[in-house]
């Protein structure tokens, strides 16, 4: 089955609790309520079980880089390779993700290494 994922996504960003599943409290609450294209793109993240390849140019946003790291913790085989110059750039995750143990490989290339995909147990192109 294929699914196109749009982003940034019109809908905004999810809610924290309606991403953990739990009811919002918050009777004011601007954020999403519905599965955005980010959910999505987590709930993938969460569904690998084995394997979990990224090649990225960074990751800047929390939510992807907790799926990857809470992948890591329940046992799938982690790796991520991304662009040498964005690796310690302002706001990115990758420090994060290679100081909870999943190794975090650069390109060490004169161009920018711009991928933005993602393989899930082998079988799954997050693209």
């Amino acid at each position: 089955d294929a699914e196109v994922l749009f982003f940034p996504d019109p809908a905004g960003m999810p809610c924290r609790r309606h991403l953990a599943g739990k009811e919002c409290r918050r009777a004011n609450c601007t954020y999403a309520h519905a599965d955005t294209s980010l959910v999505k793109l987590l709930r993938r993240i969460d569904a690998a079980s084995k394997t979990l390849d990224v090649c990225v140019f960074t990751i800047t946003c929390n939510e992807i880089a907790d799926a990857v790291v809470r992948a890591h913790e329940r046992g799938v085989k982690v790796r991520v390779i991304s662009d040498d110059e964005q690796a310690n750039s302002t706001g990115s995750d990758l420090r994060a993700i290679a100081d909870a143990g999943i190794p975090v490989r650069t390109d060490a290339a004169s161009t920018h290494m711009h991928h933005k995909f993602a393989i899930v147990d082998g079988a799954t192109l997050i693209n």
